[in-house]
Order: structure tokens, then sequence, then C-alpha cells
């Protein structure tokens, strides 16, 4: 994968990590949170569960954007990639029982997309904490 120069075509890579981290630690909030509300939700562990890898990844792309560390980004990155994966069992299953929650599977949906995008910034940015790491960075040029 060809990693990305900036987040959104004018975002720093650091500080579009951040915002995702904002962003998304108010998803995981969400998240956890939703199964609360719907007392009949038959997956209600499935949600928590994956709020709960969502939050805790979040906290590790916290420390990683503060400590410029790609370890604690790795450790998002794997957290993300496994939200991922029960995001989208989360969304096949819900669009195959449900006749008329279409504004929650678009939901869900881009939801989906959208963590792919992100996914995709902070690897890049992971990219560049190596590199700058690295015994050939000057300080001065550009990646």
């Amino acid at each position: 994968m060809k990693p990305l120069k900036k987040c959104c075509f004018c975002v720093d890579l650091r500080c579009g990590s951040f915002i995702i981290y904002v962003f998304e630690f108010m998803l995981s909030f969400y998240a956890i949170c939703l199964g609360q509300w719907s007392s009949g939700n038959k997956f209600l562990i499935v949600s928590r569960l994956g709020g709960m890898i969502y939050l805790i990844g979040n906290v590790f792309l916290l420390m990683g954007i503060i400590y410029k560390s790609p370890n604690f980004l790795l450790v998002y990155l794997i957290s993300s990639g496994i939200h991922l994966v029960i995001s989208l069992i989360y969304f096949i299953i819900l669009a195959a029982i449900c006749n008329f929650c279409v504004y929650l599977v678009s939901f869900i949906l881009l939801t989906i997309v959208f963590s792919v995008y992100f996914w995709a910034v902070v690897y890049s940015y992971r990219d560049r904490c190596k590199w700058e790491r690295s015994i050939n960075y000057d300080g001065g040029a550009k990646h």
C-alpha cells in the first residue's frame, strides 16, 4: 500500500490522526452505550465488544500520536482491524435479518467506509514515524 501524504488532501498526518482520535473516541462511547437503549438487541455482546476494542485502540492511538511511537500505532491498527471485522459481521447479519433498518444499515456501512480510510491515514502516519526514527532520517527531507 502506498502511504498517504496528507489526511483529506490538506491536513498533516499527525494532525489528521488526532482528528481521527477525537472522532473515533466519541464513536466508541456511542457504540458502547448503543446497546443500553435497545433492549431487544440480540447483538448486544457483539456491539459492546466492538466498542471496547475500539476504545482501547483509540487510547493507544492517542499515545502513539503524543510519543510518535510506531508500536502504539500498531496496536491501534490491529484493534481497528479487529473492529472492522466485527463491524462487517454485524453489518452482514443486520442487513440479512432487518427488513426496515435502511438508515441503521446505511449508517453502519458509512462508518465502515470511514474506518477503512482512517486506518489508511494512521497506517501512513505510522510509516512516517518509523521513517523518522530510522538511521537515514536527517530532519529536513520530506518523505
